[in-house]
């Protein structure tokens, strides 16, 4: 899916397609928490695909045309890390969460 989108962003505009690409992703990420079926998931999913495949192609190019030669290295290095920094705090509030489930099942054994 991605070399067709990168194809599209050297044609049009590229904040436009990531901005449907944006809306899509998240628009299918509504359908798949309200899916009732195997259908109805699977084409949700699909569309999910498309939406996060269209964002890299327009952004790396965007990336290009901001930054000087000798300063895209760092500013590509800057967009890749947010997905590591994104997983990181996922990490952590799902350790948070499992905390406190855990501490809601243990039997109190402090009654006065």
């Amino acid at each position: 899916m991605g070399m067709p989108i990168a194809h599209l962003t050297d044609r049009f505009a590229r904040p436009r397609i990531i901005a449907c690409g944006i809306a899509l992703w998240s628009l299918a990420t509504t359908a798949c928490g309200v899916g009732q079926n195997f259908t109805q998931m699977f084409v949700a999913r699909m569309s999910v695909g498309v939406g996060e495949a269209a964002l890299s192609p327009g952004t790396y190019s965007m990336l290009t045309d901001l930054f000087p030669k000798s300063k895209l290295r760092r500013a590509a290095g800057f967009y890749s890390l947010g997905s590591f920094i994104g997983l990181c705090q996922l990490v952590e509030v799902e350790a948070e969460g499992r905390q406190q489930r855990a501490s809601v099942r243990k039997p109190r054994t402090d009654f006065g």
